[in-house]
Order: structure tokens, then C-alpha cells, then sequence
């Protein structure tokens, strides 16, 4: 994925985490909103892996469960 191009992509450029939510609504320049919803992913969290300040790749995680927030009520 190139640097800057897509959520994955920005991370790695920013450096920046992200952390999505309810992406059953999600744009589809984020992410292929058919395969988000065929597999009823809900959410999403990425950060970068860097190295003595060289960004080496981003660890991203999707989930399907409810927020922490959602459970609690």
C-alpha cells in the first residue's frame, strides 16, 4: 500500500493512530464497504510500526464486536 493512499496508507504517512467505528457507514475510498459488510465488521484501529524513526508498516485490527461503550449500556 502506498504511502498517503488509503486509511492504511495515511497511517503509515501521519504516523498517527486511527481508531474507526460503525463502518457500516464507512466511505469507500476508506475501506470496500461490500466486504465490510458481508463480514459485519464494525470497527477498526491502526497505528504505526516504526523503528529509530523509520516507519516500517502499520498493525491494524478490524472487529465485529460492539464498543466497550455500547456494552456497558
Amino acid at each position: 500500500m502506498p504511502l498517503g493512499v488509503g486509511t492504511i496508507g495515511k497511517i503509515a504517512a501521519t504516523e498517527q493512530e486511527v481508531v474507526l467505528e460503525e463502518l457500516q457507514t464507512a466511505l469507500p475510498e476508506q475501506f470496500p464497504v461490500e466486504w465490510l459488510r458481508r463480514e459485519q465488521i464494525r470497527g477498526f484501529s491502526g497505528t504505526a510500526i516504526s523503528f529509530k524513526g523509520e516507519v516500517l508498516g502499520v498493525l491494524a485490527g478490524f472487529g465485529r464486536a460492539y464498543s466497550t461503550e455500547e456494552l456497558r449500556t
